[in-house]
């Protein structure tokens, strides 16, 4: 794998990032003085913060995973073997299967940070609407968690089938 391997899932995150950024901006250009800093279930405000303490998190929280998903790859090469966890770790963590079993981990975690940043763009909708006056219905959000949860599970299963062993049916 080259250092900067445009696979599906890089374009993903690169597209997803760039989402986080504009709705960054669209939140920064729109958003009252105050706004929501939390929420409960039931959809109600629980504390407000200012529009700077908002934008600052917003940025911060994004621009973290987002670069944890970008480096990813990288760091995935870099670390020792034995702390990465995979399916069948004996398989994979051999000196001569690593080179494959980071290739095969790289694509899907771009995938994954796409997913959250995407679910994290979802809940800041949610609060930017409630900041605004017009909050979304009180399922938007249970309904955004949901979705994201299945694509995590069906995530998880797909990556433990690339995590066979070649010649085995199954991964242990």
């Amino acid at each position: 794998m080259n250092d900067v391997d445009w696979l599906p899932g890089r374009w993903a995150l690169a597209i997803a990032s760039v989402a986080y950024g504009v709705w960054w901006v669209v939140e920064a250009l729109t958003l009252p003085a105050q706004s929501p800093g939390k929420m409960g279930f039931d959809g109600q405000v629980t504390r407000w913060d200012s529009k700077a303490s908002s934008l600052t998190m917003s940025a911060v929280v994004g621009a973290l995973i987002a670069l944890v998903f970008w480096l990813m790859p990288l760091l995935l090469k870099r670390i020792p073997s034995g702390l990465v966890n995979v399916p069948n770790p004996d398989y994979w963590r051999r000196p001569e299967n690593y080179p494959e079993a980071v290739r095969r981990i790289s694509d899907p975690m771009s995938r994954f940070g796409a997913a959250t940043l995407v679910l994290l763009i979802s809940m800041q909708v949610v609060m930017w609407a409630v900041a605004l006056g017009k909050p979304l219905p009180t399922w938007a959000p249970v309904v955004a968690l949901v979705l994201y949860l299945a694509y995590v599970v069906s995530w998880i299963a797909k990556l433990y089938r690339q995590f066979r062993v070649p010649g085995r049916r199954s991964a242990r």
